[in-house]
C-alpha cells in the first residue's frame, strides 16, 4: 500500500507538531526546576585508574573467553 505525498506531508506535520508540543512542556519544566535549584549536575571525578573493560584509548577490550563464539558473516 503506497501512501500519497500529501498524506506523508500531513503525517510529518502532525508528528512534528506533537513532538514540538511535548518538547516545549518538558523544557519548561526543566527550566523551572533549574531556577528552583532542585536540579544539579552530577559531579564528575577522575579516579586516575582505568575503568573495567576500557583501554587507555577508550576502546572496549575483552578477551576471547569473555566474548564467546562469534560466527563470521
Amino acid at each position: 500500500m503506497r501512501r500519497s505525498r500529501l498524506f506523508r506531508a500531513f503525517e510529518r506535520g502532525v508528528l512534528g507538531f506533537g513532538m514540538g508540543f511535548v518538547a516545549f512542556f518538558i523544557e519548561r519544566r526543566l527550566i523551572k526546576a533549574i531556577k528552583k535549584g532542585s536540579v544539579e549536575a552530577e559531579p564528575r571525578t577522575f579516579t586516575g585508574g582505568q575503568e573495567e573493560g576500557l583501554t587507555p584509548e577508550g576502546e572496549l577490550s575483552a578477551s576471547a573467553h569473555q566474548v564467546g563464539h562469534q560466527p563470521h558473516g
